[in-house]
């Protein structure tokens, strides 16, 4: 019966737990990893923590962090996994990694235990990984071997929400679209997406899903994963890279003039188009490193290609799927349903692209700040007109936190916690809108003295 048990079946039914399983099932991972640290810390069950040690590695694998998770197990006592469970761990890591000398390690490993001592998930879990590298390397006999061994173990055992899941997240996600192009195991494969229906993995064009999020910290995901600013070699990078997809969506063309008109035209040199080669350049490689590690059948040939003086993020064998929040945001500020403003005003977390100081980008950074002063406005209004005077301060101290300078707000707020007789708020809040103000301000003028004056004195600080 042990071995029948899943990563998860042992503690399905923990309260504390169905959070997690539903973030994880709807693929935020980050935000499974966070709520599974917190769990830990305020757990003593030796048997739970091992398992939430077990599934936070797990996690970095699926956001394509596998040198992290190789970390901890290496190097650190943080996360305690069973010897089966790190040679599972590692072996998918490795796998990412491109690492064959260690997946033939491993592999010797695992069979010099015998496969049957692992759980029966893990030994499916093993043949998915045997599957992922004979497809990647073509050698179909042995994939239709190992695969059909995967999915037979997987119907036998009720794992079909695994397919579907691993069908969509990291590298071995490859192993379907291989399946399914060379006939492998389809007629099971097919009749589970359509129930399920969810789209089958294509085998011609690669699905990319794409999410910018310009108002938190300017964060971009590629299928669920992070690209991290470390990966980027110079510090335009980033804001090149966001300018490409910007444009892509928007169905614009992209030719060398166009980024030197928006994105270089204050920059001196004598040779501006040797500029922009190197900085594309550095773009185009880091990209190609990103890729490489991310997705199955990536040829470096395929980003940031140039055809007829016009350049694309990547060719024609991808299909990228956009989210970008700016968008999202702009859509629900003009909706007459408050719980859509509620979300534009929740994805507002920063100005688009702070301190970057290009005209196409103060122009959007502008738009966007008036239909947010505009949109708080009128959800303030609402709030107090329906009493909702929850949602009144919650919106107050956001917008306090977003600009504390705001001397409207500012004392709005510190005369709500007067009412209450909650000095140590208004204490935090008038040294924080001080500070603010003194960054930007000669407050040692006679308006500001006056001005801070009267606050104390009104409200006994």
């Amino acid at each position: 019966k042990e071995k029948n048990k899943t990563l998860f079946l042992s503690y399905k039914n923990q309260f504390e737990f169905q959070k997690v399983l539903q973030k994880f099932l709807n693929l935020d991972i980050r935000e499974t990893i966070n709520l599974l640290e917190n769990i830990k810390r305020n757990t003593y069950l030796k048997n739970y923590i091992y398992f939430i040690d077990s599934l936070i590695l797990y996690c970095f694998n699926l956001i394509n962090q596998p040198a992290k998770v190789i970390y901890y197990l290496e190097n650190t006592e943080e996360y305690s996994v069973s010897k089966t469970r790190k040679l599972i761990l590692e072996l998918e890591s490795y796998i990412l990694l491109n690492d064959t000398i260690k997946i033939q390690k491993l592999f010797k490993e695992i069979d010099s235990i015998k496969r049957e001592n692992f759980t029966l998930f893990n030994q499916a879990f093993i043949f998915l990984c045997e599957s992922y590298l004979n497809a990647i390397n073509n050698k179909l006999e042995k994939f239709e071997k190992s695969f059909l061994q995967f999915v037979n173990l997987s119907k036998e055992l009720g794992y079909e929400n695994y397919i579907l899941f691993r069908s969509k997240l990291n590298k071995l996600s490859y192993t379907f679209s291989y399946a399914f192009k060379n006939n492998v195991g389809t007629e099971y494969l097919n009749s589970l997406f359509t129930n399920a229906k969810v789209t089958k993995p294509v085998t011609d064009v690669i699905e990319l899903s794409v999410k910018i999020n310009f108002l938190d910290n300017n964060e971009i995901y590629i299928n669920n994963i992070l690209v991290e600013d470390s990966l980027w070699e110079r510090p335009k990078s980033k804001l090149i890279f966001l300018y490409l997809l910007l444009k892509t969506y928007n169905k614009k063309d992209i030719s060398k003039e166009l980024i030197i008109n928006e994105l270089f035209y204050n920059t001196n040199s004598n040779n501006l188009n040797a500029v922009i080669d190197v900085e594309l350049n550095k773009v185009r490689k880091s990209l190609q490193t990103f890729f490489s590690r991310t997705i199955s059948g990536f040829n470096a040939k395929d980003v940031l290609g140039v055809k007829d003086k016009k350049y694309t993020v990547l060719n024609e064998k991808y299909n990228i799927n956009f989210y970008i929040d700016i968008y999202e945001f702009l859509k629900n500020c003009e909706s007459n349903l408050i719980e859509n403003n509620e979300l534009a005003v929740s994805l507002f977390k920063n100005e688009f692209l702070p301190n970057v100081y290009l005209t196409w980008v103060e122009d959007m950074r502008e738009n966007l700040k008036f239909n947010f002063q505009k949109l708080t406005a009128n959800l303030l209004n609402h709030y107090q007109k329906n009493k909702r005077f929850d949602k009144y301060i919650n919106l107050l101290e956001k917008l306090y936190l977003l600009d504390p300078s705001d001397e409207n707000v500012t004392n709005e707020l510190l005369s709500i916690h007067f009412k209450t007789n909650d000095f140590s708020k208004m204490k935090f809040i008038y040294e924080l809108h001080r500070k603010a103000l003194k960054k930007d301000y000669d407050i040692s003028e006679e308006r500001y003295v006056k001005y801070f004056n009267d606050i104390k004195s009104r409200y006994k600080i």
